[in-house]
């Protein structure tokens, strides 16, 4: 195991809950108010920016350690494997989905948390990964997809059965149906993922000390050719290999070096495909 390993997208994303969180400690009623997802000033004082605020937004330490715990369980491989643009469409439309399945239902409830774009990541994973062993309280090994499946019973069962009030159940289930069609959507989102890829932009994170790290060049390991198609089908052959690999072992158990190749190789993949229209 190699560790601690934190991806561009979800590290600008922790750092915005937490310190959304800690200026929401600060004022609660202002940025609830201003900033939750509830219709009537949805509506009524067009707070047109709620459905994505929402996202941001905590009720306390338990809710935002464990959103953005499963943030980085779920959200990492999945990251790294369809890079930056992608995870951000799928964890953003998540929480827009999930906040409009909140509201068509339950417009007077004031709605919080960033769990409707998590659960998007949990399904999501549960039917990519469908076999990867999640453990449980660190203990008790579960296969994601029977993790994800219990997740939307148990929302299932809290929005139309028995209890969990006070949970905004319908938002969950509207970030899990954004995650299953994102797992067998063969494009993955593509067009709106372009979109998405600039999000980031708006939250820079640079080591102290100087300018940001210089990115390698995506064909430093190209060892033949200097085609476009020549370095296609080279990066396609390495990123097969490694996917093979990280269903086999998991992410964190590739080493440095392919973890460099997937993401290069990866990139060099979307690039080529965009290029040409596939």
């Amino acid at each position: 195991m190699n560790g601690f390993h934190l991806t561009p997208g979800i590290k600008k994303i922790l750092i915005a809950n937490v310190a959304v969180f800690f200026l929401q400690m600060m004022i609660p009623n202002f940025m609830v108010y201003y900033f939750g997802l509830y219709g009537p000033t949805l509506v009524g004082n067009f707070f047109v920016w709620t459905p994505v605020t929402y996202m941001f937004l905590h009720g306390g330490f338990g809710h935002i350690f464990f959103n953005m715990f499963a943030l980085w369980v779920f959200g990492t491989e999945l990251e790294d494997l369809y890079g930056t643009g992608r995870f951000y469409a799928l964890y953003f439309l998540g929480g827009l989905i999930g906040g409009l399945a909140h509201l068509l239902i339950s417009p007077n409830i004031m709605t919080i948390g960033a769990s409707a774009g998590v659960m998007s990541l949990v399904v999501a994973y549960g039917f990519i990964f469908p076999d990867r062993l999640i453990y449980l309280n660190f203990l008790i090994p579960v296969k994601a997809k029977w993790l994800a499946i219990g997740y939307v019973v148990l929302d299932l069962m809290g929005a139309f059965g028995a209890g969990g009030a006070g949970i905004a159940h319908l938002a969950h289930l509207g970030g899990a149906a954004v995650g299953f069609y994102f797992a067998k959507s063969r494009d993955k989102m593509t067009g709106i993922a372009n979109w998405f890829a600039g999000f980031g932009n708006i939250i820079k994170v640079q080591k102290k000390g100087g300018a940001a790290r210089k990115k390698t060049s995506p064909f430093k390991n190209v060892t033949f050719g200097s085609s476009e198609d020549e370095k296609y089908e080279y990066y396609q052959k390495k990123v097969d290999e490694i996917l093979d690999k990280i269903n086999q072992v998991g992410y964190l158990n590739l080493s440095d070096d392919e973890r460099d190749l997937l993401d290069q190789g990866s990139r060099f993949i979307r690039e080529y495909n965009r290029k040409h229209g596939n």
